[in-house]
Formats: C-alpha cells, sequence, structure tokens
C-alpha cells in the first residue's frame, strides 16, 4: 500500500482535516523581521524616508498654523460669548494703535498686525510677520476693566471651579486684573515687537533639526563603529542616548532662545519710551500679584506652580526670566 512520507504529510496535514487549526504568526517574530529588514540597503532607505517625513511633519506643524491656518488659530483661542466671537473694543484698537506707533513699526508694516479679543488674562501673538499672513496679537478683555466693580465675577473660574470671592486672595486677584493704560500699552508693545522678531521661526526650526539631528547622528554613530552587525539592545541603547541628547539640546537652544528675546524686548521698549519703562514696572507687579493669589487659590498645585513671590516654578529648565528680576529690571534707573 503506497504510504504518504511523512514530510508531505506535515505540509499538506490540512488537506486530510475537516476543521485545520489556524496558523498564528508570534508578533515577536514579526518585529524580528521587520528589524533584520532595516539592515538592509532597502530598509536603510526606508529609515531615511520615515526621518525626513518626520522632519516634514515636525516643520509644518509648527508652520502651517502661523502661516496658511493663522485665522483658524485664531479662531481657537479668541474669546467667544454666547456662541459668538467678541469683537475687540474700540478703546482697545487706540491702544493697540498707540502701541504700535510707540514700538516704531512703519505704516506699511502695520498691516501684518492684527489685534483680536483673546481668551484668558493674558496676551498672545502668533503668526510670523515677515511671511504674506503676517502676526496676530491677542489682548485680553481684563484691558477693559476700571475697577472691581466692572468685573463680571461669574465669568471667572480657577480650574472651572468658583472663586470664593469672600476670602484675601480673591480680592488679590481682581485686583491684579486692573491695569493702567501705561502697563496696557506695555503688554500689548511687548507681543508686537516679539511677534516682529525670528523667535518663532527659530522656535520650528529648532524642533525640525532635533528630529532629524535623532536620525543623522544615530546613522552617523551606527556607520562608524558599524553597530549594525552588533546586538539589537546595543543599537536600541544608541537610540535612547542620541534622543535624550538632542532634545536635551533642543530644550537648552529654546530655553536660551525665550531668555535672550524677553530680555531684548524689554530692554528696547525700556529705552525707547518712559511709558514702556513705566508700564513694564506695574505689569510685573500685577502679574506677580496674581501668581501669588492664585498660589492660595490653588492650593498644593499652586504651591507647585508658582513660588512665594509670584515667579513661575520651572523643573529643571528655565523657560523664561524669572517675573521678579523684569519687574525689577524697569525699576533700575534708564542708562542711556
Amino acid at each position: 500500500m503506497f504510504a504518504i512520507p511523512k514530510v508531505l504529510s506535515i505540509t499538506c496535514n490540512h488537506s486530510f482535516r475537516e476543521n485545520p487549526e489556524p496558523v498564528f504568526t508570534c508578533p515577536k517574530m514579526v518585529l524580528r523581521r521587520f528589524a533584520d529588514y532595516l539592515l538592509t540597503p532597502n530598509g536603510k532607505r526606508v529609515c531615511f524616508g520615515l526621518a525626513f517625513t518626520a522632519g516634514a511633519v515636525v516643520f509644518n506643524a509648527g508652520f502651517m498654523p502661523n502661516t496658511f491656518f493663522l485665522d483658524n488659530y485664531r479662531d481657537v483661542v479668541r474669546l467667544y460669548k454666547d456662541g459668538l466671537s467678541v469683537p475687540l473694543p474700540e478703546e482697545l484698537k487706540v491702544e493697540f494703535d498707540k502701541a504700535i506707533t510707540l514700538v516704531g513699526i512703519g505704516k506699511e508694516e502695520r498691516k501684518m498686525f492684527q489685534p483680536f479679543t483673546v481668551f484668558g488674562f493674558d496676551t498672545f501673538h502668533a503668526g510670523l510677520s515677515f511671511s504674506k499672513f503676517g502676526s496676530i496679537i491677542g489682548i485680553p478683555i481684563n484691558f477693559t476693566y476700571k475697577d472691581i466693580d466692572s468685573i463680571d465675577k461669574t465669568l471667572i473660574k480657577v480650574r472651572h471651579d468658583s472663586v470664593p470671592w469672600g476670602t484675601e486672595e480673591a480680592t488679590q486677584l481682581l485686583e491684579s486684573f486692573i491695569l493702567s493704560e501705561n502697563a496696557q500699552i506695555y503688554a500689548i508693545a511687548r507681543e508686537i515687537k516679539t511677534a516682529d522678531s525670528a523667535k518663532s521661526m527659530l522656535d520650528i526650526v529648532y524642533k525640525t533639526l532635533g528630529v532629524l539631528g535623532c536620525y543623522s547622528l544615530s546613522n552617523l554613530i551606527n556607520t562608524k563603529l558599524n553597530l549594525y552587525i552588533r546586538p539589537r539592545g546595543m543599537r536600541v541603547a544608541l537610540y535612547v542616548l542620541v534622543t535624550a541628547f538632542m532634545y536635551g539640546n533642543y530644550c537648552f537652544f529654546k530655553d536660551f532662545t525665550q531668555i535672550y528675546y524677553e530680555q531684548y524686548v524689554d530692554e528696547f521698549l525700556k529705552n525707547k519710551d518712559p511709558i514702556f519703562a513705566e508700564g513694564g514696572k506695574e505689569y510685573y507687579e500685577k502679574i506677580l500679584q496674581r501668581n501669588k493669589a492664585l498660589r492660595k487659590l490653588l492650593g498644593r498645585e499652586g504651591e507647585n506652580r508658582f513660588s512665594s513671590l509670584g515667579n513661575e516654578n520651572f523643573f529643571i529648565r528655565q523657560r523664561h526670566v524669572p517675573l521678579l528680576h523684569r519687574k525689577q529690571f524697569f525699576e533700575e534707573n534708564l542708562v542711556n
């Protein structure tokens, strides 16, 4: 009688059974095969393409909202009431015109800066002034407050909770919202001058270079040390170290640029007009007062976010010039 060889019976086993068992591929095996494929010439080209694509995505994630989608960006951060955007009050338009004049922006360039009412209690800017899309300058609604009685307390929330208005810190919070015209003009001018700098573009470039740098540096070390023939664990460790190194560099350059432009803008405005010197001093006094009030109102979270002096607390990084230092800078006598 003819016998089927065992080797053939294994291959064709499912042909002799009514309910063949499904064959599952181990996920680890798939990942191992994919990792091995990336070591081939075609795989390396795929890695290059993925790195380039990631860099393009990161670049456009920062560039597009500041150019082509700038109007959409403004719609996201602007102030709304009853589902409709709140137009910029006429008095704030006058202050904006005064601020942009004092900064020294020419008549032709002024059309590249568009003011609007922003959500929250902080000024805001976005866009690239050197592009055809220009920049947007957000002015908070509290710039219209004349005194505490003019504030609608029902609209103010701290972490979506109502504020205990009978407390001393709540009163300090309300007082911090009231700014003189000079302080408001300084805050608006600060955003205009910052938007007129290269800072926003540099932030985008730093992110892009960080992504491309991870790939380039990893590829360079792999090639120089011939790590492609080494155990996979060595390459994984390399990628972790390179990523940490590039992220550290990104944080350093971003924070350095942020602090540089904050100091540059403050010095420029202080020497530009006495209005900015007086307004800057008051503005940071009010911000420090607000932070000290929030430190108490937020409890444990407030203690983590703000110091007892009103400065912002940061972990390891120094993201901004300390607010107290900025206030003291405007208190000093003008050198020039």
